[in-house]
């Protein structure tokens, strides 16, 4: 008896070492993901069950073999695919590469925020779940590596200090205090 049950904790051991080390399979891609580089969609949601959203189209989608296949009535797509923490990144057969990010991100980035000095925006709004705001003006936001992706507009290399943000674009810096 004893045997057996060594036996089966070894195979589960086993097991969970080669789930582990696939990288956890469809569980972790599922999520919501915004285009931060390339030509693609700007907003995807996977789910777990294998169907997802893409720029409001259902899709299903699969991993076999590190290749990542999104298929709708209409159209087939296959991808290469690399995750590393809140980042992916898709390669395509012609070599075109699609960087997403997941939504929101860093948690000291989150909150209001008021610029100190005259800026083109006086307020800006960070939410946890991407959503964003700068005087009234609604946006989608996620941030890597002092990296904050402002989709579809600017990304700014940050630095939170205290209670003070300063955002750098093309050698310009902006400070803003958290409300």
């Amino acid at each position: 008896m004893k045997r057996r049950l060594s036996v089966f904790l070894s195979y589960l051991l086993v097991l969970a070492l080669f789930l582990v080390s696939c990288g956890g399979g469809k569980s972790s891609l599922a999520g919501r993901w915004l285009l931060v580089d390339g030509r693609g969609y700007n907003d995807v949601e996977f789910l777990k069950d294998g169907t997802g959203i893409v720029d409001k189209n259902e899709v299903n989608w699969k991993v076999e073999k590190n290749r990542m296949y999104v298929t709708h009535p209409q159209l087939a797509l296959s991808f290469d695919y690399q995750l590393a923490g809140s980042k992916l990144t898709l390669t395509d057969e012609d070599g075109n590469v699609l960087v997403y990010m997941r939504p929101g991100g860093v948690s000291t980035l989150v909150g209001n925020w008021v610029s100190t000095e005259e800026y083109f925006f006086e307020r800006v709004e960070l939410t946890k779940d991407g959503r964003g705001n700068a005087d009234g003006e609604s946006f989608k936001w996620a941030a890597d590596n002092n990296k904050l992706f402002i989709i579809d507009f600017v990304d700014f290399e940050y630095k939170v200090s205290g209670s003070t943000l300063t955002l750098t674009y093309e050698d310009e810096s902006i400070q803003l205090k958290k409300e």
